[in-house]
């Protein structure tokens, strides 16, 4: 499908979602290239804006496991973005693929060591970054099987080294306790982040990860691990493996290592190189997805000088995208801070407005307002008995394993009562603790 002037055109569609597509690229020399289709006819202004964010972010960095980006245009209201193609997809259809194996420790220590070494880099910019939404979706496999970590949509640029992001963004799953907390967080955020990763890997099972996204599981969750408690390390790996894994994994941000301090663990200086992977290149099911035509002006992209070493001059009828201008249009903030809906938060924030009790709220930081709706609408439930509250949340001290914490609700509390602030009284306690020891 490659044409003949050197220009790319569409060879299949290898990804979509929300935002678009995503496009295989091909010329005539067999050069591929991944092209990012982004419409934002009708879109919420803040996604254009993280779109946007995206674009500018890319073009600044350079590093050999970061994905490498090409160049932008604009075509009417569809951005296009060109980034070097992975031709062996994602980690997470790796993990899929290869359920229930188990990962060599080589190969395990070697993809480690690839994304902290992207980590270290981000963290360590001018202006660090912090990633947010490490997972291993986000993780890409090239050619010879190394990693590049992609999709920064969601990342924030601290602005100053005692700057401490509060908003609450990234997949919830593997997200850091201070930020489902919503406390203020730095880059550790992405070092519990790969550690989540990591057990991923070492499990080679993102099944259980995806059940935890029922609410119910994942409040548990952390809850457990808002009170130092780590999950049961994989067996059949070093102790340096599953040493490295519970010190990135801790509650208190400021006792996880850095990056940098990560590349200097012993396990990275003694472990052998992996031996290869011979899983035949992925194949992407591109038959019957003919529709470009309603996402690029034409069905052949003339992209002069396109090529993994270098930008891209336009052509057409296509547009560099004007940063300043398409900032302006959004709120005038390149980085933003794109506030994550909390389904938790967001009930009982509605309850207690709809009972005009939120006037009442007081404390001197974000958390501690918070604590105070959770509390409010927690002695709503059980009809303002402060002693029952007391017992509840006492008992909730002393309880770390899943059934034994949703038992003594139950028992405390009753079935119904469980049902209406269950979920929210492991919130606050979540929030309260946090606030206690961090």
């Amino acid at each position: 499908m490659a044409s003949d002037d050197g220009g790319y055109r569409v060879a299949g569609c290898i990804g979509k979602g929300a935002f678009g597509k995503v496009l295989l690229l091909e010329n005539s020399a067999g050069d591929q290239v991944a092209l990012k289709v982004v419409e934002l006819a009708g879109k919420d202004l803040k996604i254009i804006e993280l779109t946007i964010q995206e674009v500018c972010l890319l073009a600044t960095l350079d590093h050999a496991h970061i994905l490498k980006f090409l160049g932008n245009e604009r075509d009417g209201l569809t951005l296009l973005i060109y980034t070097e193609y992975c031709p062996n997809g994602d980690l997470s259809g790796y993990v899929s693929k290869h359920r229930g194996e188990k990962m060599d420790e080589r190969r395990l220590v070697e993809w480690v060591r690839q994304i902290a070494s992207a980590l270290e880099y981000l963290h360590n910019l001018p202006k660090p970054v912090i990633h947010r939404d490490l997972k291993s979706l986000n993780v890409f496999l090239d050619a010879n099987w190394d990693t590049r970590l992609g999709d920064f949509g969601v990342s924030r640029v601290i602005e100053s080294s005692t700057d401490m992001a509060t908003t609450q963004v990234g997949t919830m799953m593997y997200m850091a306790p201070e930020m489902f907390s919503g406390l203020p967080y730095t880059e550790k955020t992405d070092i519990f982040s790969l550690s989540i990763l990591m057990y991923e890997m070492a499990t080679m099972d993102n099944d259980s990860f995806e059940n935890m996204m029922e609410q119910k599981q994942f409040i548990m969750m952390i809850f457990r691990i808002v009170h130092y408690e780590v999950p049961t390390m994989p067996t059949g790996y070093s102790a340096g493996v599953t040493d490295l894994m519970k010190m990135m994994m801790q509650a208190d941000p400021s006792k996880r290592p850095s990056a940098d301090e990560i590349l200097r663990q012993k396990i990275f200086k003694t472990t052998g190189k992996p031996p290869p992977i011979t899983d035949p290149p992925k194949v992407f099911d591109i038959e019957d997805d003919h529709d470009e035509d309603t996402y690029l002006s034409s069905d052949t992209l003339t992209l002069i000088n396109l090529s993994i070493d270098g930008g891209t001059s336009m052509g057409g009828k296509a547009k560099p995208v004007d940063e300043k201008k398409d900032a302006g249009a959004v709120g005038g903030n390149m980085i933003v801070d794109l506030l994550s809906a909390n389904p938790i938060m967001g009930l009982v924030t509605r309850v207690l407005d709809d009972m005009g009790k939120t006037h009442l709220v007081k404390g001197r930081s974000k958390q501690e307002k918070n604590a105070e709706l959770l509390k409010m609408y927690c002695l709503h439930c059980m009809d303002n008995n402060e002693e029952l509250f007391k017992k509840a949340s006492a008992a909730l001290t002393a309880s770390y394993d899943e059934d034994q914490i949703e038992e003594t609700l139950i028992r405390i509390l009753g079935h119904e009562r469980y049902g209406l602030c269950g979920m929210q009284l492991l919130h606050y306690k979540n929030y309260t603790f946090a606030m206690k020891n961090m």
